[in-house]
């Protein structure tokens, strides 16, 4: 007669967890090892913190434990433990949905379902080896996680170094330069600013801020969207010359503000709140001494991880915590401390400074007690319709109510951005630093409520989308309380700023200095283009989903051409644009004008 075989003892409670943050490691080393080929191999953009190295294994250890803490509990109420072969099952099931998450291509669920059976196949044979695989985990998870510090400690150290190496290697400044602080405020369109005569009270600082200095009434963004908005900004190129779009960063053919302040011997820093197209990886930085993106935080740390995004992407998570905010939003507060901080430190060189707020970027979720300054009653969440709306458009938009509501809060939103930005500039003055320096604010791109049945930005050329706010401050050197109807465009900063700050020098920058508009009340307009390349999977509607679309303002009107060759036509006095034109035969003439703009700036098809 056979004797039944013994049932294998189940795993300990330390066994538990040692396996849990064992199987961590491994799988978050695998995740960073398969960012590292598609960033520094393949160029690819990978939209996560550059510390995805280590932080990736840290956030998986973090995630395996969610399961492995209540199983080490249950393991300590059973006598005989937790059965392995579920132990392994559950961590391997765990690990392969991690890698198949980083292919979206293949649908999540479909991953769930196969890593549930690469899980079932993998802990038959593993559970066999039970006290191999317990005893080889126990004495290399201190090796991983040795390995994990190390690069931890190695990185942030290293960019410490190269800071310091490459301020000590910068010339000698040149006598009587002047600092430079170029403020981008992501998303802020100039239609919603009491700056510019909107009945809701959105900037008092602004105003205040503008009376020292010039107010331009209709500066252009050369893109509707963040990336080539940016790009054509510290370049001083339109984006059609630019590398920096959808899906590729800025490349190194153009010099940019940081790196020619850099050669002037500047202390240079970049604090920015958009990681989603400013971050490490998107050739903003280049130039930079210091660079402040995604914080070391927990919440970065569980991002690095893909299960992580996409706990942060899934819809039906946000609605059971009752949020629709970004796992890593960073708030002016934040930008404002890293700022002031560095400043206080950088030493006695002039310094230029390039700082992004993302307050007003949706969803609109501004703190209280903004979100109750001009919607009576808040929210009842941190759920926003619109946001969601937008993650699955359709052609019936939301109700009229909800978008007022949704206005309401962004305008909420502006006047939080607003009082942010008085805090930083009672901080400078008090440090006695706005006296020799050159302030311009301004936004990258607009926003849509639906003026053309679009909402969002980087969805079409229309004004509200690319109209936004500019001030240029400079004591003793910018005339006070100054305004320029003119219209101009933002990809002249990039020249401003060098002809403020060193006037000594030549700038390189293409395009012209917009003080001649305060110097010259005869000064020229120059035709503004805007532009924006066919979406990546936007719906049939859209106007950018038709194709590359460009727009040309010249005297006093302005040409949008969508990507299927229709044309529009508007007064640029009109600002929603919504009085179309372009079958007006008496301005058949100029809109041929405005078609041979394009051709000779480059900008054609």
């Amino acid at each position: 007669m056979s004797v039944p075989a013994e049932p294998r003892p189940g795993a300990k409670p330390i066994t538990v967890l040692v396996l849990a943050a064992w199987f961590g490691l491994l799988t978050g080393i695998v995740e960073s090892f398969i960012l590292a080929i598609r960033s520094f191999g393949l160029g690819q953009l990978i939209h996560v913190s550059l510390d995805f190295p280590w932080m990736a294994p840290i956030a998986d250890v973090m995630l395996f434990l969610l399961p492995g803490i209540p199983l080490a509990i249950l393991a300590l109420m059973f006598r005989r433990g937790i059965a392995f072969r579920l132990l392994v099952f559950i961590y391997v099931s765990m690990g392969t949905g991690a890698i198949l998450l980083m292919y979206p291509k293949i649908y999540p669920y479909a991953s769930v379902v196969l890593a549930a059976g690469v899980g079932f196949q993998i802990s038959r044979t593993l559970s066999r080896h039970q006290r191999g695989l317990e005893r080889f985990a126990t004495r290399s998870i201190g090796l991983l996680a040795g390995i994990v510090l190390l690069v931890a400690l190695g990185m942030i150290g290293y960019r410490r170094l190269s800071e310091r190496r490459s301020l000590s290697g910068a010339p000698a400044p040149r006598a009587g330069g002047r600092n430079v602080l170029l403020i981008i405020l992501d998303t802020v369109r100039a239609a919603n600013l009491s700056l510019y005569g909107y009945d809701r009270p959105t900037t008092p600082n602004l105003q205040r801020l503008a009376a020292t200095g010039v107010r331009f009434d209709a500066a252009i963004s050369a893109a509707p969207w963040t990336l080539p908005s940016h790009a054509s900004l510290i370049t001083g190129h339109w984006p059609h010359e630019l590398s920096a779009d959808w899906v590729s960063a800025l490349d190194d053919r153009q010099a940019t503000l940081a790196e020619y302040f850099d050669r002037q011997g500047y202390t240079t820093a970049g604090f920015v709140a958009n990681v989603g197209y400013c971050s490490w990886e998107f050739g903003l930085k280049r130039g930079f001494m210091h660079y402040q993106d995604y914080p070391i935080s927990w919440r970065t740390i569980l991002e690095s991880s893909s299960i992580g995004r996409q706990m942060d992407r899934s819809y039906l998570i946000r609605g059971l915590l009752k949020t629709d905010q970004h796992l890593v939003r960073v708030a002016a507060p934040a930008i404002n401390q890293g700022f002031l901080e560095w400043v206080d430190n950088r030493g006695s060189r002039p310094f230029f400074a390039m700082l992004n707020f993302y307050d007003a970027h949706g969803p609109y979720l501004p703190p209280a007690p903004f979100d109750r300054m001009f919607a009576p009653g808040g929210r009842d969440t941190d759920l926003s319709p619109l946001h969601r709306f937008l993650a699955r458009p359709r052609r019936t938009p939301p109700a009229a109510n909800v978008i007022d509501r949704e206005i309401a809060q962004y305008d909420g939103a502006l006047a939080y951005l607003d009082q942010q930005l008085g805090v930083l500039f009672r901080e400078l003055d008090q440090r006695g630093l706005l006296q020799n320096t050159v302030v311009v604010i301004t936004a990258d791109h607009g926003e849509e409520f639906g003026e053309h049945g679009v909402f969002d930005h980087g969805n079409s050329l229309y004004r509200p989308s690319v109209h936004v706010p500019l001030i240029v401050v400079s004591r003793d050197h910018v005339p006070p309380g100054r305004s320029v109807s003119t219209p101009v465009s933002l990809r002249n900063i990039a020249h401003t700023l060098a002809d403020l700050a060193t006037p000594t020098d030549p700038s390189p920058f293409p395009g012209f200095s917009l003080a001649r508009y305060w110097t010259d009340s005869l000064a020229p307009a120059e035709p503004l283009v805007s532009e924006v390349s066919q979406g990546l999977r936007t719906p049939a509607w859209y106007p950018v989903s038709r194709g590359n679309m460009k727009a040309v303002m010249a005297d006093d009107l302005r040409l949008i051409r969508n990507g299927d060759g229709i044309e529009e036509l508007y007064r640029a006095a009109d600002e929603i644009e919504g009085t179309d034109l372009a079958r007006e035969s008496s301005l058949t003439g100029r809109m041929n004008v405005l078609r041979d703009v394009l051709k000779v700036l480059g900008a054609e098809h």
